[in-house]
């Protein structure tokens, strides 16, 4: 998109942890020059690395709410601050940080907490396999039925449907020599892509 001296881009931009957390925007408009330093500063805003501190912010955000209810509370922080105060920063670069604040004031809001709170308690049930089967199936039975109330509220909802995908052959792990198995049963309405594994163990 280059205008004159300065060399502009468009592009499209992926960010994950390559395991259950995933972002992409499509509306990345940045100035390059081939040979610049790519440094990013806190509250220098720049219309390369201020889009990337945004992303690694929320996907950090993600990553610590699984080691504690909330506990990516200030990364969001952080990544609404950047789109906060890049929408005034930076001039003809500005499209996309309206979606982008979005994106982060949904990840903040009461609508989405209780997906985070069933993230936590996921994950602690996750950190138990293998130590302590028992509970680790017991506070990930308490995870799926908050996932199940999370679908039941909302059945497109894109966050609770991606971490169905991310994480049911874990799950099917879990339960496959458990004696109870509701958890399983559960599951079978929540993906029913997996419907056969399900019941493969389930009519065992």
């Amino acid at each position: 998109m280059s205008s004159g001296a300065e060399e502009r881009y468009k592009g499209t931009i992926i960010i994950s942890n390559s395991y259950d957390i995933q972002f992409s925007d499509l509306r990345w408009r940045f100035a390059y020059q081939s040979g610049d330093q790519i440094t990013y500063q806190e509250n220098n805003f720049d219309s390369f690395t201020s889009v990337l501190a945004f992303y690694v912010n929320m996907i950090l955000g993600g990553e610590f709410d699984k080691w504690g209810t909330l506990a990516g509370t200030p990364y969001y922080e952080k990544a609404r601050n950047i789109a906060e105060q890049s929408k005034f920063g930076l001039g003809r670069f500005i499209e996309g940080w309206d979606r982008r604040l979005i994106l982060v004031n949904y990840f903040l809001s009461d609508r989405h907490r209780h997906f985070r709170e069933m993230v936590d308690y996921y994950f602690y049930g996750l950190s138990y396999v293998g130590e302590d089967n028992e509970k680790a199936r017991k506070h990930v039975s308490t995870a799926i039925k908050m996932l199940d109330k999370i679908v039941a509220n909302d059945p497109e909802n894109k966050y609770a449907l991606d971490f169905i995908k991310a994480h049911y052959q874990e799950i099917t792990e879990i339960y496959r020599r458990a004696k109870n198995k509701d958890p399983l049963r559960k599951m079978l309405v929540l993906d029913p892509d997996h419907e056969q594994i399900y019941r493969d163990i389930l009519e065992r």
